[in-house]
């Protein structure tokens, strides 16, 4: 679900107003504004997405809606809606074109997601002074630095029933004698055994999301299960 999550306090008096009137009059002549957008970097630091985009034009947007949403991954999971504390950046102002937002979320730690993964997904701008102003811009990146001498094999698990699950759920794996990792989003080792049959009993406490890594004879396949 989509929640405003603002970065400021609201201003009160004069001033705030006149930026309101301000923003007003520099998205009047929005048109054409979408083409001179685009997403410059994304990175997680420190536990957080941060998406930087640069304006190539001279229009700027006062505390601009930046709406993103990653496209359907078992590793990073995050709230999509934020309103940036800044303008839209424009050459030549103290960011130089370039407007910066971060996103806190549950973002699997790098060694639990296969070497450079790549991650997809959109960003909607939108304007708080002109609800007919959206501008939609595609973006990808890498993440991930697991080993890359691992062997992903997408037969290793065959199933995790319930998923979603209350806390228990059955695993079924192709090989036997295989380890299983279970981690949180957070890159937490929670559970480890060795699946000497086929199958075998995950169990938590905490609902969330986490990661089952499967391990046998250099093959490695990890999975999402989701206990609610």
């Amino acid at each position: 679900m989509t929640t405003p999550l603002p970065f400021f306090r609201p201003v009160i008096g004069m001033f705030f107003s006149c930026m309101l009137l301000l923003g007003a009059s520099l998205t009047a002549n929005a048109e054409g504004l979408c083409d001179s957008l685009s997403v410059s970097s994304v990175v997680i630091v420190d536990g957080n997405l941060q998406i930087t985009v640069y304006n190539s034009s001279s229009q700027t947007i006062i505390y601009p809606y930046f709406t993103t949403t990653l496209d359907e991954n078992p590793y990073l999971i995050m709230e999509d809606t934020f309103l940036v504390l800044s303008f839209l950046s424009i050459p030549g102002d103290f960011n130089d074109g370039y407007t910066t937002a971060f996103y806190a979320g549950t973002y699997a730690a790098p060694e639990t997601v296969p070497l450079n993964t790549e991650f997809t997904g959109h960003l909607k701008i939108g304007d708080p002074n002109d609800s007919t102003f959206s501008c939609t811009l595609p973006f990808t990146f890498l993440y991930g630095t697991m080993s890359p001498e691992a062997i992903v094999d997408q037969q290793l698990i065959e199933s995790i029933f319930p998923n979603p699950s209350s806390g228990s759920g059955l695993l079924t794996i192709s090989q036997p004698n295989a380890q299983v990792q279970l981690f949180d989003m957070q890159g937490n080792l929670v559970q480890t055994v060795v699946a000497h049959e086929r199958q075998t009993t995950l169990h938590v406490q905490d609902a969330g999301c986490y990661l089952i890594r499967v391990t046998a004879e250099g093959r490695v396949y990890t999975s999402k299960w989701i206990v609610q």
